[in-house]
Protein backbone atom coordinates (compact mmCIF):
# COMPACT_ATOMS: atom_id res chain seq x y z
CA UNK A 1 0.00 0.00 0.00
CA UNK A 2 1.44 3.27 -0.95
CA UNK A 3 1.88 5.72 2.35
CA UNK A 4 0.22 8.53 2.18
CA UNK A 5 2.16 11.77 1.62
CA UNK A 6 0.53 14.10 4.76
CA UNK A 7 -0.47 12.02 8.23
CA UNK A 8 -3.19 14.29 10.17
CA UNK A 9 -3.10 14.04 13.98
CA UNK A 10 -5.89 14.95 15.55
CA UNK A 11 -5.99 14.52 19.86
CA UNK A 12 -9.15 14.69 21.25
CA UNK A 13 -11.02 13.77 24.87
CA UNK A 14 -14.22 13.76 25.81
CA UNK A 15 -15.62 16.31 22.70
CA UNK A 16 -17.39 13.78 20.89
CA UNK A 17 -20.11 16.20 19.66
CA UNK A 18 -17.30 18.16 17.87
CA UNK A 19 -15.98 15.24 15.79
CA UNK A 20 -18.60 15.17 13.33
CA UNK A 21 -17.67 18.51 12.43
CA UNK A 22 -13.81 18.13 12.42
CA UNK A 23 -14.52 14.52 10.39
CA UNK A 24 -15.86 16.93 7.79
CA UNK A 25 -12.73 19.27 7.12
CA UNK A 26 -10.11 17.37 7.76
CA UNK A 27 -11.60 14.33 5.11
CA UNK A 28 -12.94 17.45 3.18
CA UNK A 29 -9.19 18.03 2.30
CA UNK A 30 -8.42 18.64 -1.64
CA UNK A 31 -5.88 17.81 -3.74
CA UNK A 32 -3.98 15.59 -1.06
CA UNK A 33 -3.13 12.27 0.15
CA UNK A 34 -3.94 12.10 3.44
CA UNK A 35 -4.47 9.82 6.59
CA UNK A 36 -6.18 10.74 9.88
CA UNK A 37 -4.99 9.83 13.40
CA UNK A 38 -7.53 10.59 15.81
CA UNK A 39 -5.94 9.78 19.21
CA UNK A 40 -8.92 9.25 21.74
CA UNK A 41 -6.62 10.46 25.02
CA UNK A 42 -9.04 8.46 28.16
CA UNK A 43 -12.41 10.17 26.75
CA UNK A 44 -15.21 8.88 28.43
CA UNK A 45 -18.31 10.05 26.23
CA UNK A 46 -19.23 8.78 23.13
CA UNK A 47 -16.44 9.94 21.23
CA UNK A 48 -15.27 5.76 20.32
CA UNK A 49 -18.87 5.70 19.18
CA UNK A 50 -18.80 8.74 17.00
CA UNK A 51 -16.03 7.64 15.49
CA UNK A 52 -17.12 4.28 15.25
CA UNK A 53 -19.70 5.45 12.40
CA UNK A 54 -17.63 7.41 10.18
CA UNK A 55 -16.48 4.59 7.66
CA UNK A 56 -13.66 6.66 5.49
CA UNK A 57 -10.88 4.26 5.29
CA UNK A 58 -8.27 6.90 5.82
CA UNK A 59 -9.38 7.02 9.23
CA UNK A 60 -7.33 5.58 12.03
CA UNK A 61 -8.13 5.74 15.89
CA UNK A 62 -5.76 5.02 18.78
CA UNK A 63 -6.34 4.83 22.10
CA UNK A 64 -4.98 5.86 25.65
CA UNK A 65 -6.84 3.88 27.97
CA UNK A 66 -5.98 7.04 30.55
CA UNK A 67 -5.95 10.76 29.56
CA UNK A 68 -2.16 11.59 29.16
CA UNK A 69 -2.73 15.13 27.72
CA UNK A 70 -2.88 16.26 24.45
CA UNK A 71 1.16 16.96 23.89
CA UNK A 72 1.21 13.06 24.82
CA UNK A 73 -1.29 12.34 22.37
CA UNK A 74 0.00 14.43 19.33
CA UNK A 75 3.33 12.07 20.10
CA UNK A 76 1.15 9.00 19.94
CA UNK A 77 0.10 9.78 16.44
CA UNK A 78 3.01 11.38 15.54
CA UNK A 79 4.48 7.88 15.73
CA UNK A 80 2.17 6.49 13.99
CA UNK A 81 2.12 8.16 10.95
CA UNK A 82 2.96 7.18 7.72
CA UNK A 83 3.02 10.17 5.60
CA UNK A 84 6.57 12.03 5.31
CA UNK A 85 4.89 15.11 6.27
CA UNK A 86 2.19 15.80 9.33
CA UNK A 87 -0.32 18.34 10.64
CA UNK A 88 -2.07 18.46 13.39
CA UNK A 89 -5.61 19.33 14.30
CA UNK A 90 -7.36 20.41 17.64
CA UNK A 91 -10.51 18.94 17.60
CA UNK A 92 -12.50 22.27 18.05
CA UNK A 93 -10.90 23.99 15.31
CA UNK A 94 -11.60 23.42 11.07
CA UNK A 95 -9.31 24.10 8.25
CA UNK A 96 -10.07 25.38 4.58
CA UNK A 97 -10.67 22.77 2.38
CA UNK A 98 -7.11 23.06 0.31
CA UNK A 99 -5.25 24.15 3.64
CA UNK A 100 -2.78 20.98 3.19
CA UNK A 101 -2.82 21.38 -0.58
CA UNK A 102 -1.67 25.12 -0.20
CA UNK A 103 0.91 24.35 2.78
CA UNK A 104 2.33 21.34 0.40
CA UNK A 105 2.70 24.16 -2.37
CA UNK A 106 4.42 26.55 -0.11
CA UNK A 107 7.29 24.02 1.21
CA UNK A 108 8.09 22.74 -2.32
CA UNK A 109 8.42 26.78 -3.83
CA UNK A 110 10.36 27.34 -0.26
CA UNK A 111 14.33 26.16 -0.74
CA UNK A 112 15.00 23.92 2.39
CA UNK A 113 11.97 24.88 4.13
CA UNK A 114 10.27 21.72 6.17
CA UNK A 115 7.60 23.58 8.33
CA UNK A 116 4.49 25.88 6.90
CA UNK A 117 1.97 27.99 8.87
CA UNK A 118 -0.73 29.84 7.48
CA UNK A 119 -2.97 32.64 8.58
CA UNK A 120 -6.23 32.01 11.16
CA UNK A 121 -9.81 33.36 11.39
CA UNK A 122 -11.06 33.57 14.68
CA UNK A 123 -14.47 31.75 14.79
CA UNK A 124 -17.44 31.21 17.16
CA UNK A 125 -19.07 27.97 17.94
CA UNK A 126 -21.81 28.82 14.77
CA UNK A 127 -18.36 29.12 12.77
CA UNK A 128 -19.22 33.08 12.61
CA UNK A 129 -16.25 34.48 11.68
CA UNK A 130 -14.91 37.68 14.45
CA UNK A 131 -11.02 38.46 12.54
CA UNK A 132 -8.33 37.10 10.98
CA UNK A 133 -4.35 37.12 12.03
CA UNK A 134 -1.92 36.47 9.40
CA UNK A 135 0.82 34.17 9.16
CA UNK A 136 4.12 34.84 10.58
CA UNK A 137 7.42 36.29 9.36
CA UNK A 138 9.65 33.45 7.74
CA UNK A 139 12.32 35.79 8.03
CA UNK A 140 12.20 36.68 11.94
CA UNK A 141 10.65 33.83 13.19
CA UNK A 142 13.40 32.25 14.48
CA UNK A 143 13.92 35.36 17.00
CA UNK A 144 10.09 36.01 17.45
CA UNK A 145 9.10 32.50 18.74
CA UNK A 146 11.94 33.65 21.72
CA UNK A 147 9.70 36.66 22.05
CA UNK A 148 5.75 35.67 21.66
CA UNK A 149 3.95 32.69 20.05
CA UNK A 150 3.90 34.34 16.15
CA UNK A 151 2.93 31.27 14.87
CA UNK A 152 -1.35 31.09 14.08
CA UNK A 153 -3.78 28.36 14.18
CA UNK A 154 -2.63 26.95 18.11
CA UNK A 155 -2.19 23.35 17.84
CA UNK A 156 -3.63 23.44 14.22
CA UNK A 157 -1.97 25.89 12.33
CA UNK A 158 1.45 23.57 11.05
CA UNK A 159 2.77 21.16 8.91
CA UNK A 160 6.00 19.97 9.17
CA UNK A 161 8.08 17.09 8.14
CA UNK A 162 7.41 14.26 9.97
CA UNK A 163 11.31 12.71 10.66
CA UNK A 164 12.27 16.47 11.86
CA UNK A 165 9.66 16.20 14.58
CA UNK A 166 11.15 13.11 15.50
CA UNK A 167 14.10 14.36 15.90
CA UNK A 168 13.50 17.27 17.95
CA UNK A 169 11.58 15.00 20.30
CA UNK A 170 8.54 15.53 19.05
CA UNK A 171 6.20 17.45 21.66
CA UNK A 172 7.20 18.29 25.87
CA UNK A 173 5.15 16.44 27.78
CA UNK A 174 5.94 18.70 30.58
CA UNK A 175 3.46 21.15 28.30
CA UNK A 176 0.03 21.02 28.53
CA UNK A 177 -0.63 24.88 27.96
CA UNK A 178 2.22 25.85 26.07
CA UNK A 179 3.07 22.67 24.36
CA UNK A 180 2.47 24.13 20.77
CA UNK A 181 4.62 27.31 21.27
CA UNK A 182 7.43 25.10 22.69
CA UNK A 183 7.35 22.72 19.49
CA UNK A 184 7.06 25.73 17.06
CA UNK A 185 9.73 27.40 18.71
CA UNK A 186 12.45 24.19 18.33
CA UNK A 187 11.05 23.90 14.84
CA UNK A 188 11.61 27.63 13.90
CA UNK A 189 15.43 27.23 15.31
CA UNK A 190 16.02 24.00 13.19
CA UNK A 191 14.58 24.55 9.85
CA UNK A 192 13.77 27.81 7.41
CA UNK A 193 9.26 28.29 7.20
CA UNK A 194 7.31 28.23 4.31
CA UNK A 195 3.83 30.24 4.88
CA UNK A 196 0.84 30.77 3.15
CA UNK A 197 -0.71 33.70 3.79
CA UNK A 198 -4.12 33.22 3.55
CA UNK A 199 -6.44 32.26 6.72
CA UNK A 200 -6.47 28.42 6.85
CA UNK A 201 -7.55 27.49 9.94
CA UNK A 202 -10.70 28.34 11.68
CA UNK A 203 -9.97 28.64 15.50
CA UNK A 204 -13.06 28.27 17.45
CA UNK A 205 -13.49 30.52 20.67
CA UNK A 206 -15.65 29.46 23.11
CA UNK A 207 -16.46 28.70 26.97
CA UNK A 208 -14.55 25.61 26.79
CA UNK A 209 -11.65 27.11 25.22
CA UNK A 210 -9.51 27.90 28.93
CA UNK A 211 -10.94 26.47 31.62
CA UNK A 212 -9.67 27.14 35.11
CA UNK A 213 -7.76 24.50 35.29
CA UNK A 214 -5.90 25.68 31.77
CA UNK A 215 -5.71 28.95 33.40
CA UNK A 216 -3.37 27.72 36.54
CA UNK A 217 -1.66 25.80 34.33
CA UNK A 218 -0.83 28.99 32.15
CA UNK A 219 0.55 30.57 34.99
CA UNK A 220 2.36 27.32 36.40
CA UNK A 221 4.27 26.44 33.03
CA UNK A 222 5.39 30.00 32.39
CA UNK A 223 8.92 29.71 34.01
CA UNK A 224 9.43 26.41 32.41
CA UNK A 225 8.24 28.22 29.53
CA UNK A 226 10.65 30.99 29.94
CA UNK A 227 13.73 28.51 30.63
CA UNK A 228 12.70 26.56 27.45
CA UNK A 229 12.97 29.41 25.53
CA UNK A 230 16.22 30.58 27.04
CA UNK A 231 18.17 27.10 26.20
CA UNK A 232 16.85 26.97 22.71
CA UNK A 233 18.22 31.52 22.48
CA UNK A 234 21.65 30.26 24.40
CA UNK A 235 22.00 27.31 21.33
CA UNK A 236 21.18 30.03 18.60
CA UNK A 237 22.88 32.87 19.97
CA UNK A 238 19.94 34.81 20.10
CA UNK A 239 18.38 37.07 22.49
CA UNK A 240 15.51 35.76 24.79
CA UNK A 241 12.90 38.10 26.03
CA UNK A 242 9.36 36.76 26.70
CA UNK A 243 6.32 39.54 25.72
CA UNK A 244 4.81 38.75 29.38
CA UNK A 245 2.32 42.06 28.52
CA UNK A 246 1.04 39.82 25.55
CA UNK A 247 0.85 37.01 27.33
CA UNK A 248 -1.26 38.61 30.36
CA UNK A 249 -3.52 40.44 27.34
CA UNK A 250 -3.97 36.94 25.78
CA UNK A 251 -5.17 35.16 29.67
CA UNK A 252 -7.27 38.10 30.06
CA UNK A 253 -9.11 37.90 27.16
CA UNK A 254 -9.63 33.81 26.99
CA UNK A 255 -11.25 34.64 30.68
CA UNK A 256 -13.59 37.36 29.15
CA UNK A 257 -14.67 35.30 26.07
CA UNK A 258 -15.54 32.66 28.45
CA UNK A 259 -17.91 35.05 30.41
CA UNK A 260 -15.99 34.48 33.41
CA UNK A 261 -16.39 38.16 35.07
CA UNK A 262 -15.59 36.98 39.00
CA UNK A 263 -12.33 35.40 37.66
CA UNK A 264 -11.46 38.60 35.51
CA UNK A 265 -11.39 40.76 39.02
CA UNK A 266 -8.53 38.44 40.46
CA UNK A 267 -6.75 37.48 37.34
CA UNK A 268 -5.00 40.90 37.20
CA UNK A 269 -3.54 40.55 40.90
CA UNK A 270 -1.79 36.98 39.28
CA UNK A 271 -0.36 38.56 35.93
CA UNK A 272 1.11 41.64 38.32
CA UNK A 273 2.94 38.78 40.81
CA UNK A 274 3.57 37.08 37.40
CA UNK A 275 5.45 40.50 35.66
CA UNK A 276 2.62 40.41 33.33
CA UNK A 277 1.73 43.76 33.96
CA UNK A 278 2.29 46.86 36.36
CA UNK A 279 0.04 47.67 39.52
CA UNK A 280 -1.56 50.33 37.78
CA UNK A 281 -2.77 48.34 35.16
CA UNK A 282 -3.60 45.41 37.28
CA UNK A 283 -6.09 47.83 38.99
CA UNK A 284 -7.24 48.95 35.86
CA UNK A 285 -7.73 45.46 33.91
CA UNK A 286 -9.59 44.15 36.91
CA UNK A 287 -12.36 47.07 36.94
CA UNK A 288 -12.46 46.93 33.09
CA UNK A 289 -12.36 43.32 32.46
CA UNK A 290 -15.30 42.70 35.64
CA UNK A 291 -17.39 45.80 34.31
CA UNK A 292 -17.01 46.49 30.71
CA UNK A 293 -15.26 43.55 29.06
CA UNK A 294 -16.13 45.02 25.79
CA UNK A 295 -12.92 47.03 26.29
CA UNK A 296 -10.62 44.47 26.41
CA UNK A 297 -12.48 42.46 23.55
CA UNK A 298 -11.97 45.87 21.34
CA UNK A 299 -8.28 46.87 22.79
CA UNK A 300 -7.17 43.03 21.79
CA UNK A 301 -9.26 43.18 18.18
CA UNK A 302 -6.82 46.41 17.21
CA UNK A 303 -3.72 43.98 17.26
CA UNK A 304 -5.43 41.97 14.59
CA UNK A 305 -5.63 43.24 10.82
CA UNK A 306 -9.41 43.59 9.30
CA UNK A 307 -8.35 43.21 5.69
CA UNK A 308 -11.28 42.63 3.68
CA UNK A 309 -9.86 40.01 1.66
CA UNK A 310 -8.51 37.62 3.80
CA UNK A 311 -11.75 37.81 6.01
CA UNK A 312 -13.83 37.48 2.56
CA UNK A 313 -11.45 34.15 2.05
CA UNK A 314 -12.15 32.99 4.99
CA UNK A 315 -16.02 33.81 5.41
CA UNK A 316 -16.20 32.46 1.58
CA UNK A 317 -14.72 28.90 3.18
CA UNK A 318 -16.42 29.05 6.39
CA UNK A 319 -19.60 29.28 4.83
CA UNK A 320 -19.47 26.15 2.93
CA UNK A 321 -18.98 24.18 6.53
CA UNK A 322 -21.80 26.23 7.78
CA UNK A 323 -24.01 24.61 5.01
CA UNK A 324 -22.78 21.35 5.97
CA UNK A 325 -23.53 22.05 9.65
CA UNK A 326 -26.98 22.41 8.23
CA UNK A 327 -27.40 19.67 6.38
CA UNK A 328 -24.90 17.26 8.13
CA UNK A 329 -23.69 13.83 6.23
CA UNK A 330 -20.72 11.56 7.04
CA UNK A 331 -17.75 12.26 5.97
CA UNK A 332 -16.67 10.11 3.18
CA UNK A 333 -13.60 9.64 0.55
CA UNK A 334 -15.10 12.17 -1.61
CA UNK A 335 -16.12 14.69 0.63
CA UNK A 336 -13.86 17.15 -1.29
CA UNK A 337 -15.89 21.42 -1.29
CA UNK A 338 -14.49 23.25 -3.91
CA UNK A 339 -12.04 26.30 -2.46
CA UNK A 340 -13.11 29.66 -2.91
CA UNK A 341 -11.06 31.88 -5.52
CA UNK A 342 -7.48 33.05 -3.55
CA UNK A 343 -8.04 36.78 -3.01
CA UNK A 344 -5.56 38.77 -5.54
Amino acid sequence: MTPPLVSVVVPTHDRAPLLPRLLRSVLGQRDVELELLVVDDGSCDATAQVLARCDDPRLRVLRHATAQGVAAARNTGTRAARGRWVAWCDDDDVWAPTKLALQLQAVAASPGALWCNGGCAYVDPALELSRVRSCPDPRTVAQDMLHFNAVTGGGSGVLAERELVLSLGGFDTTFSMYADWDMWARLAQAAPLAVVDLPLVGYLQHAGGMSQRGLHLAFDELEDLQASLARLGARSGRPVALDRKGLGMWMLRQQTSAGRRRDNLVLPFRLLRAGCVTPARAVAYSLLTALTPALIEWRWASFWEVDPEPMAYADAWLEVLREQEREPRPPRRSAGVSAPPRPR
